[in-house]
């Protein structure tokens, strides 16, 4: 049975713990207070002695920096990721290098979009001679791999079915694409140094079974172990928190399994409720410090299971169910707060772009940026990482930013360069061709790119706008007033905007199940970020719909 307890309850400093609080209760206050408890009375602390504050997010990183700007003498507060290449994966790696066929010396953590291509795959056909398999299974198989966790160990890295093969021709097969092919995958991107964070997990956690010495290193420098927004934690992640706990660490998890919002990179609400280690003792928080009680009225009754209590909230408006068009609706938005203060969140990536950028054409493929819209490997890794590295900087990411040009360049004497040019000229990209943007990164930049001939290449450089391709790539974590959920995870605003862009998500409100439905814990978690004022958007309802929403607490306004 969980104890209850408020937002600045404290609880003894050297006793393992499990907080579940719903949003708003103040989990980030309570921890970062805990912390400075720790700092203030624990006798196992020291010059090389820290405290581990671990979040998933930069946005949560960010935040408890804010909140424990004086500590950072006995705090080390990073991303699992970080704390795993910091400690783990940089210093060890030695250990296993020429075995795993790493090149230690240019080892960094990347994203894996460039690596997702088809002419990537083409390259590792060419190299694990597959070259009778035709190049959209292997680049298929390739997307859907990652590395698989099974009862305690890594079982490879691989899809989580077997691809059927297809020839050249087209005609279907009685094979598989071999395993080499993953392997090869691996292998080209190893031996260049580059890594991704599905890498950084397993490169962590088998050093760590090999070597398992490295954990007396881990636990000697870090007797305390915290670990904010838990309930996006995996398998991997949470056996080395407990191997942590077995070996004497203080644990603190806190955390909400109704926003597990990464279950697709394997975080599940089950996995929250069932952790424990030997002496955890588990607490409730059912305060909401954010929200007015006309939001938290609405919260309650998608999730009457945890019901929430205001704490120094002042009345405000009742939710308001905007009908209509999402750009009509966010004017509507501002028009009612007096404000264009008005914080918009969406699902999709393409969605949060559309009224960012006030796109008003028919949407392009959400993954247009990171399609196969080029067969030069080269080219089109120039192309997209400049165009990303433009409209996240223009988002002041500029740690974004700088590690989209660190993949071409190295030399940020010369990056800067590029970025200067690039954010100056972006009004003119906004308004022309993709081919505009090529022409001005080769004449103006004068970056060395293979020539674009007639052809399919060329006429799709030609037929896509700039803003088409700025449209699909992942929104920026920093203060964008349009981002999606999962980005705004951890923030808080006075005017929020939800944009519901499909009609079956209208069952987040008229039949939520949080337990079991990730897409419904996805938009609660975005409604659970508004102070004062609610707004949902939805494109049309039919009658029956709209008798049933007359139930909720909230109201309905056409636009």
């Amino acid at each position: 049975m969980a104890i209850s307890i408020e937002s600045d309850t404290p609880i003894p400093v050297d006793n393992s713990f499990k907080i579940s609080a719903g949003p708003g209760a103040g989990k980030t206050h309570w921890l970062s207070l805990h912390v400075l408890r720790v700092i203030s009375s624990s006798k196992k602390l020291g010059i090389t002695r820290r405290i581990a504050c671990i979040s998933y997010t930069n946005v949560g990183v960010d935040t408890l920096n804010e909140r424990l700007p004086s500590s950072s003498n006995c705090v080390e507060i990073c991303t699992i990721h970080s704390f795993l290449y910091n400690h783990v994966v940089k210093p060890f790696i030695h250990f296993e290098a020429k075995n795993w066929g790493i090149n230690e010396e240019s080892i960094r953590m990347v994203a894996t979009e460039s690596f997702l291509t088809k002419a990537f795959a083409q390259i590792v056909s060419d190299k694990c001679h597959c070259s009778w398999i035709d190049t959209k299974c292997i680049q298929d198989g390739i997307q859907k791999s990652h590395w698989m966790y099974r009862n305690g160990i890594f079982v490879g890295f691989k899809p989580k079915y077997p691809i059927v093969a297809y020839d050249k021709s087209g005609r279907k097969t009685k094979y598989k694409v071999p395993q080499k092919v993953y392997d090869t995958y691996n292998s080209i991107r190893w031996e260049n140094g580059y890594i991704s964070y599905d890498d950084v997990i397993f490169l962590g956690m088998e050093l760590l079974h090999k070597h398992p010495d490295i954990f007396n290193i881990i636990v000697a420098k870090f007797p305390y172990f915290f670990i904010d927004e838990f309930q996006d934690s995996i398998s991997p992640i949470v056996d080395f928190i407990k191997e942590l706990g077995n070996r004497g660490v203080t644990i603190g998890v806190v955390g909400d399994k109704a926003q597990t919002i990464y279950d697709f990179i394997g975080a599940s609400v089950e996995m929250f409720d069932n952790f424990y280690i030997p002496g955890i003792t588990e607490y409730e928080i059912h305060g909401n410090r954010r929200s007015s009680p006309q939001i938290i009225n609405l919260l309650n009754y998608l999730r009457p299971d945890f019901p929430q209590k205001p704490i120094n909230a002042e009345d405000g408006k009742i939710p308001l169910l905007l009908v209509g068009n999402k750009l009509d609706a966010y004017t509507e938005a501002m028009k009612i707060c007096q404000s264009d203060n008005v914080q918009s969140l969406a699902f999709p990536n393409i969605i949060a772009n559309t009224m960012k950028l006030g796109f008003t054409d028919d949407l392009p493929n959400e993954n247009l940026i990171d399609s196969d819209f080029d067969a030069n490997f080269t080219r089109a890794t120039y192309m997209r990482h400049l165009l990303k590295a433009t409209e996240y900087a223009h988002d002041n990411d500029l740690r974004e930013a700088w590690h989209q040009l660190d993949l071409l360049n190295d030399e940020r004497i010369i990056t800067i360069g590029y970025l200067q040019m690039l954010l100056k000229y972006r009004p003119n990209l906004l308004n022309g061709t993709f081919y505009d943007f090529y022409l001005y990164v080769i004449r103006s930049i004068g970056i060395h790119l293979s020539t674009l001939r007639n052809g399919t290449i060329k006429n799709f450089y030609q037929e896509h706008s700039y803003k088409e391709m700025a449209l699909c790539i992942k929104v920026s974590d920093k203060k964008s007033i349009h981002k999606t959920i999962h980005k705004a995870k951890g923030e808080e605003f006075d005017n929020v905007l939800i944009v519901l862009d499909r009609l079956e998500n209208l069952s987040a409100l008229l039949k939520p199940q949080l337990n079991s439905n990730s897409t419904h814990r996805v938009f609660y978690v975005g409604m659970s970020r508004a102070r004062q004022n609610l707004f949902i958007n939805i494109e049309t309802i039919s009658e029956s719909q709209e008798e049933k929403l007359k139930h909720l607490p909230l109201t309905i306004l056409y636009v």
